[in-house]
């Protein structure tokens, strides 16, 4: 049924609900591009054109801080080996520290690239709240590694379990990871996220 929508109506190809149904169908299509130019092609499909509007932008930017809290998820997962010390197995302290500061150093670079992309203007706002968090909670990790040269003995041993925890590090770690699946609408977790 190719050609003209109103001349199809006008000899009743649709029955009584027939026209109600066809604007519903042609109705549906400009409503979902508001922010595009639409126009109908010959076929009576709808063809939308993105003028550079801020739905693209939008789905870009929201892919960029998912990206940015796959990278954070990434960088945390990584644990030297052990070694063997005196005859058992053992953490070198030196090692875990080094795997500590590269994991944050990673945390940091996955951060600035982010808050270096251009933010479109619904998104400013829990940008701004986002990058708070985050530099909040990069300075608490920070003082938690400090806490931890000194803590943790040398070896550690892998029979044993070491936990160098702040309940201030922990908050700002959840403000901030809230703060990223507000911006990026989608959970933000340094675990592993199950569908549900």
């Amino acid at each position: 049924m190719r050609g003209n929508v109103s001349g199809a109506l006008s000899r009743g190809r649709w029955g009584v609900a027939g026209p109600f149904a066809a604007l519903a169908l042609l109705a549906a299509p400009l409503t979902a591009c508001t922010t595009n130019t639409c126009e109908g092609d010959r076929g009576g499909s709808t063809v939308c054109v993105n003028n550079g509007s801020a739905p693209d932008a939008d789905i870009k930017y929201k892919q960029q801080v998912v990206t940015a809290c796959g990278q954070l998820r990434a960088s945390s997962r990584w644990v030297p080996p052990a070694d063997r010390e005196s005859g058992r197995l053992a953490y070198n302290k030196r090692k875990v520290l080094e795997a500590l500061r590269t994991s944050h150093a990673e945390y940091r670079g996955a951060l600035d690239t982010l808050w270096r992309q251009e933010t479109p203007g619904p998104f400013k706002a829990r940008q701004a709240t986002a990058k708070a968090a985050g530099d909040a909670w990069l300075a608490d990790v920070e003082r938690l590694f400090k806490r931890a040269e000194v803590e943790l003995p040398d070896p550690i041993p892998i029979d044993g379990y070491y936990v160098v925890s702040d309940p201030k590090e922990t908050a700002s770690r959840q403000a901030f990871l809230q703060a990223m699946t507000a911006l990026g609408e989608k959970e933000c977790s340094l675990e592993e996220v199950t569908a549900s």
